[in-house]
């Protein structure tokens, strides 16, 4: 389990800026948490200390890779796996990666599938807006 920095703040300024070098780097993330929330409403509702999105593994080195040259390092929290970690920058914006690869069936599995913790199927089909921005993210349940 990640736990973001106190004193974190992530803004939908920083949300569109992420958004812009994972497509630079080809990759498609899927909002996740309380930006989830706020997309799918269409406003924000409070302030947000991190960004969690989900990303395909087959994505992650490639976007890893424009993210971490944008300036954001990894935070090192004791509770980091390789499919959840946080990444944070000197601005105070935290990334909250969420790693997936997906089965045959649209489930998209959190870590090693012998783990059995997925994401159910079409749970990634929502959509929303951030900031006049539409987004892919995590649907209601």
């Amino acid at each position: 389990m990640t736990s973001t920095p106190a004193g974190s703040i992530t803004t939908a300024e920083h949300v569109h800026w992420v958004l812009d070098l994972a497509e630079s780097a080809g990759a498609r993330l899927w909002i996740d948490g309380g930006w989830a929330v706020d997309a799918l409403l269409g406003k924000q509702t409070r302030v947000h200390g991190d960004l969690d999105f989900v990303i395909e593994e087959r994505h992650l080195a490639p976007c890893l890779a424009v993210i971490t040259a944008a300036g954001f390092t990894r935070v090192g929290e004791s509770g980091a796996t390789p499919w959840n970690f946080l990444l944070q920058h000197p601005c105070r914006a935290v990334l909250d990666l969420h790693v997936v690869t997906f089965a045959d069936d649209g489930r998209a599995f959190l870590g090693p599938r012998e783990r059995d913790s997925a994401y159910p199927a079409g749970s990634l089909a929502g959509s929303g807006v951030i900031a006049d921005r539409e987004v892919d993210c995590v649907a209601a349940p």
